[in-house]
């Protein structure tokens, strides 16, 4: 496990607290049942960069809790490959939230925008899909699948039927919107 890590560029204080999450030591290589790692600690928050806390607080101001790191990624990623920051924040929030570490489908989704197994997360690692290039990987596909330029309730439908696929996407959608609105809110914008 450590040099799939090593080979992946994942640091292992990533790796490692996953994977032993999800197999534990002594369990012969049995998956444990979890629905989902608890958030790490918002350690060092006070020493983040000026816009990471800004990032942070619109997010908090609006009524939800996330890793600054993830936070920011997101939200720069975003802006590179052309997204609607808030859209992707909106999605990541209805699929697995905006902390590395979540985990659903019985064990096959993983990380913020929950990537399965049978579909974007394929051989990776489940701590490929909660870290850094994980997040920008699975960015840089939307932007790919059609959601470049798009604003809004337009982009979060792109987003959640051509990247996403998931089961319902229709109720997805409507769950991304709403959280979409209550980011606009926190930042006293309306959608354009």
């Amino acid at each position: 496990a450590i040099q799939v890590a090593q080979r992946s560029g994942i640091r292992l204080e990533i790796f490692m607290p996953i994977l032993n999450r999800y197999y534990p030591p002594g369990q012969g290589g049995r998956p444990r049942k979890l629905n989902k790692i608890p958030p790490r600690p918002e350690e060092g928050a006070s020493r983040a960069p000026a816009s990471t806390r800004r990032n942070v607080a619109f997010v908090q101001e609006a009524g939800f809790s996330g890793d600054p790191g993830v936070i920011n990624i997101i939200r720069q990623a975003a802006r590179q490959n052309g997204l609607d920051p808030e859209a992707v924040l909106a999605v990541a929030l209805a699929e697995g939230g905006l902390s590395y570490g979540a985990i659903g489908d019985n064990g096959d989704s993983h990380g913020p925008f929950q990537l399965n197994r049978r579909g974007a997360l394929g051989s990776r690692t489940p701590a490929w899909a909660n870290s850094p290039a994980g997040l920008r990987w699975a960015i840089r596909k939307m932007a790919e699948v059609g959601a470049r330029g798009l604003r809004g309730a337009a982009a979060i439908e792109a987003i959640v039927r051509l990247f996403e696929r998931p089961r319902d996407p229709k109720s997805e959608i409507q769950r991304a919107y709403g959280y979409y609105q209550q980011l606009l809110a926190a930042l006293g914008t309306r959608e354009v």
